[in-house]
C-alpha cells in the first residue's frame, strides 16, 4: 500500500515539475505532453521502507544517461555546466539464480558495477549465479563493484573402458555420471562386445552427462569363398584355410556327383564372421517326387511315371462306374520321394474332377441330402466289402472338393460285410491250414478225421470250395487224415517166410527176427509176435518175431567110458545113442574106444552119437606075429601117406579124427599069458559103422 501510494505521489510530481535540462531543451519542453513510464523498486527492510526509482530516459533523447534520479519523493536538477552532485547509496540487487547476463543487466539499472566474476562447478543450472558479493540488500555507492560467481557444470574423471565389455562400460560410464555417447562397431579378434577405443581420453575432466563414445569389438570377417562344385572335403579344407566352419551338410537330389556342393549360405564372396559355419547343400543320389496318377488315364499316368523316371508297376481294376483306365489308387503316395527306377502299382478306373461334398464316411441317406442341397444327383450307388458298417459311403465317383455341372450323377460306394477267398487247405497239415484260416479271417469248423496213406494230419478235404468267397468268421469244415491201420495177422505157428508173406500181405512190417532154442518146435517156426493177432496197427508198422531154432548141445566125452555110463552121459545132455559098434580093444570089453561126435562140439539137441566099444575077445600071438603085425600097419601108414602127397589140396581127405583113424588101423588086444612070457594078439578086422 505504501508503495503504491509512493509512486502515485511520484507520478503525479513528474508531470506537474517541469525539467530543464542542459541540452535537452526540447525534451524539457515536451514533458507535459509526453508519458514517461518509471520503474519503482521497493528497496525497503525492515517495517519501514523507501522508494527509489531507476533511470529512465524518453524516447530516443541523445543523453548519456539520465539526469534525474530520484530519491524519495525529491527531484534534484544538475544545473549546467556543474559536476553531478554526490549519488546517495544503493541497494544491492539480489543476483542468485540469475543467468550472468541478467545479473549485468541488474546491476547496470541500478548504477553498479559488475566485479570480478567467478565460476564454481555446480549442479545448478550452468551459467547461472551462484554467490554475490556484497550480497543482496547491502548499501552501496553508486558505481560500486559486486562480484558474483557464475555455476559451471560439475566435472568428473572419464573411466578407461578399453577392454571392458560393453555391459561394463556403460555401468562405469554410469557410475561416473557420464553417458553412453555413439557406439562404433570394429573387427577385431578381440572378445565380442570388448571396448576397443574411447573418443574421450581415460582421466580427462568432463562435465556430468558428457557422451562418451566408444568403438566396440566384433567378430572379424573373411569373405566367403566359392564352394559351388566342389566336393565336401574339398569345401571344408577351403573354409579351414579363411577360419571357417563347416556347418550343416543338407542332401539334395541331383544327377551331380554324390558329395558335390550345390549351394551355400552364406553364398560365396559375401563376408561371415570367423569362425562362423558355412552351410551346404551337396548332392545325394537323385530322387524324385511320385506324380498324382489319380485321376488320370493308364496311358497318362504311365507317360507322368516315364516322365519321371518310375516304372509303371502291376495294373489292377476296381469295380466303378467310372471310365475305365482312370487311375484311382496309386501304390506309393503322390508326393513321396523315392529313387528313380522303382515300381509304382496302380489301381484304375474312371477320373472325375467336380466340386461335390465329401461323401466318404457318411451313411446313404445323409449323402443323397447332401447332394440334394449341392444341386447334384445320386448316381449309382455300388457296394464294396468293408469293415466299415454296412451302408457307410466308402468312395464316390467325384473326387470331394472338384467342380462340376450341376447336376451331374455322383457315384457311390458304400460298404458292404467283407468276405474273403476260401483258401485251399487240400494237402496242407491241420496246423498251417488254421493258420491259413486265421490269416484269411476263417475259423476251422468241424474237425473230421479219416484214416489215409496220407502224412497223418494232412487236409484230406475242406466243405468249402477253394477259391470262394465268404463272410469273413464263416467255419470251414475239413477231413484231417489219420494212420492207416489193418489187422495184425496171427503168424504164431507159421514158418517164417509164410509169416513174412502174411505181414507183407497184411501192409504191415516185418521188424527184428530174434531167435529161441527150442526142443519142441520145428526150427524156422515163429513162436511169438511183438503185436497181438488181431489188434489194430498202423500201416507199416513193424512187427517183431521170435523163431524157434533148435537147441544146441555140447557134446559129452564119453572116451574111456562104459557103454551104459556114456549112453546115461549122452541121453542125460539131450542126445541120443548112435550105431553102436564094437572092435578088438586091449581095454575092457564095453568101455568107449570112440564116439562119432568129437568131445565139447555144439550139435543139435537129439543128434544121434555113435559109440564103437571095445569087445571082450582073446587073441593069443606069437612075437613073430605081432612083428609082423607091427610091420604090415608101418606099411598101411606109409602108403596112406604116399596117396595123400600126390592128392591135391583142394581134394584130400579130413585129417584123421579120433574115429576115423580108429578103422584105418589094425587094433590089437594084448592079453598077457600066465604060463608064459608069450602074447598072442588077434587083429581086429571090422570097423566103426558110419
Amino acid at each position: 500500500m505504501r508503495l503504491l501510494v509512493a509512486a502515485t505521489l511520484l507520478l503525479t510530481s513528474l508531470a506537474a515539475v517541469d525539467l530543464p535540462i542542459a541540452g535537452s531543451q526540447a525534451l524539457a519542453a515536451a514533458v507535459p505532453q509526453r508519458q514517461a513510464q518509471i520503474r519503482i523498486v521497493d528497496a525497503s527492510s525492515g517495517s519501514w521502507g523507501h522508494i527509489y526509482a531507476d533511470d529512465f530516459r524518453f524516447g530516443t533523447v541523445a543523453t548519456a544517461r539520465p539526469a534525474i534520479l530520484f530519491a524519495g519523493f525529491t527531484f534534484q536538477e544538475r544545473p549546467p555546466g556543474q559536476e553531478p552532485p554526490t549519488l546517495r547509496p544503493v541497494l544491492v540487487p539480489d543476483l542468485l539464480r540469475r543467468t550472468e547476463a541478467a545479473a549485468r543487466e541488474m546491476l547496470e539499472r541500478v548504477g553498479l558495477a559488475v566485479g570480478t566474476v567467478t565460476t564454481r562447478e555446480s549442479p545448478a543450472t550452468p551459467g547461472t549465479v551462484l554467490s554475490q558479493a556484497p550480497v543482496r540488500d547491502t548499501w552501496l555507492e553508486v558505481g560500486g563493484a559486486v562480484d558474483f560467481t557464475i555455476a559451471t557444470p560439475i566435472t568428473v574423471l572419464v573411466p578407461d573402458l578399453v577392454g571392458e565389455t560393453d555391459a561394463v562400460a556403460r555401468r562405469r560410464l554410469a557410475a561416473a555420471q557420464l553417458t553412453v555417447g555413439s557406439q562404433q562397431r570394429v573387427e577385431s579378434r578381440q572378445p565380442v562386445n570388448t571396448v576397443l577405443r574411447q573418443d574421450i581420453d581415460a582421466d580427462r575432466r568432463v562435465p556430468v552427462g558428457t557422451e562418451v563414445g566408444y568403438a566396440i569389438a566384433i567378430p572379424m570377417t573373411v569373405v566367403v569363398p566359392e564352394l559351388v562344385g566342389r566336393t565336401e572335403e574339398a569345401a571344408r579344407g577351403d573354409l579351414l584355410a579363411l577360419e571357417l566352419g563347416l556347418g550343416a551338410v543338407t542332401p539334395r537330389e541331383s544327377r551331380q556327383p554324390p558329395g558335390t556342393v550345390l549351394s551355400q549360405a552364406p553364398a560365396g564372396g559375401q563376408r561371415a564372421t570367423i569362425g562362423s559355419d558355412v552351410n551346404v547343400v551337396v548332392a545325394a543320389p537323385i530322387t524324385v517326387l511320385v506324380p498324382g496318377l489319380v485321376g488320370r488315364t493308364e496311358a497318362e499316368a504311365r507317360q507322368l511315371l516315364a516322365g519321371a523316371e518310375l516304372l509303371a508297376g502291376s495294373t489292377t481294376n476296381r469295380e466303378s462306374r467310372l471310365p475305365p483306365g482312370t487311375v484311382l489308387v496309386q501304390s506309393i503316395t503322390q508326393g513321396t520321394r523315392i529313387e528313380i527306377g522303382r515300381n509304382v502299382d496302380m489301381t484304375v478306373a474312371r477320373p472325375v474332377t467336380v466340386l461335390v461334398p465329401d461323401l466318404v464316411g457318411r451313411n446313404e441317406s445323409e449323402a443323397r441330402s447332401l447332394l440334394d442341397a449341392a444341386e447334384l444327383l445320386a448316381g449309382s450307388t455300388t457296394s464294396r466289402e468293408s469293415r466299415e458298417p454296412p451302408g457307410t459311403v466308402l468312395a464316390q465317383s467325384i473326387t470331394p472338393g472338384s467342380r462340376v455341372e450341376i447336376g451331374r450323377d455322383v457315384d457311390v460306394t458304400i460298404a458292404r460285410l467283407v468276405t474273403v477267398l476260401v483258401p485251399e487247405l487240400v494237402g496242407r497239415n491241420e496246423s498251417e491250414a488254421r493258420s491259413l484260416l486265421e490269416g484269411t479271417e476263417l475259423v476251422a469248423g468241424d474237425i473230421q478225421h479219416q484214416e489215409s496213406p496220407a502224412q497223418p494230419g494232412t487236409v484230406l478235404a475242406q466243405s468249402l470250395n477253394p477259391g470262394s468267397r465268404v463272410e469273413i468268421g464263416t467255419p470251414v469244415p475239413m477231413l484231417v487224415a489219420v494212420v492207416e491201420t489193418v489187422a495184425v495177422p496171427d503168424v504164431v505157428g507159421l514158418s517164417i517166410e509164410a509169416a513174412r508173406r502174411e505181414l507183407v500181405v497184411a501192409r504191415l512190417e516185418v521188424g527184428s527176427e530174434g531167435l529161441l532154442e527150442t526142443r519142441i518146435e520145428e526150427e524156422n517156426t515163429v513162436l511169438e509176435q511183438s503185436r497181438q493177432a488181431g489188434t489194430v496197427a498202423a500201416v507199416g508198422t513193424p512187427i517183431n518175431l521170435v523163431i524157434a531154432t533148435p537147441e544146441m548141445i555140447t557134446v559129452p566125452n564119453v572116451v574111456s567110458l562104459s557103454d551104459a555110463e556114456a549112453a546115461a552121459a549122452i541121453t542125460g545132455a539131450g542126445l541120443v545113442v548112435g550105431v553102436l559098434t564094437e572092435r578088438l580093444s586091449l581095454q575092457a570089453g564095453g568101455t568107449v574106444l570112440a564116439q562119432g561126435q568129437a568131445a565139447n562140439t555144439q550139435v543139435v539137441f537129439d543128434t544121434p552119437i555113435a559109440l564103437q566099444v571095445a569087445r571082450p575077445r582073446i587073441v593069443w600071438i606069437a612075437p613073430a606075429t605081432l612083428l609082423l603085425l607091427v610091420g604090415m600097419a608101418t606099411l598101411a601108414r606109409v602108403r596112406k601117406a604116399r596117396r595123400a602127397e600126390t592128392t591135391r589140396p583142394d581134394e584130400r581127405p579130413n585129417p584123421p579124427t579120433e574115429t576115423g583113424d580108429l578103422a584105418e588101423l589094425p587094433q590089437l588086444r594084448i592079453r598077457p599069458e600066465a604060463d608064459d612070457e608069450t602074447q598072442r594078439t588077434d587083429p581086429l578086422d571090422g570097423e566103426l559103422m558110419k
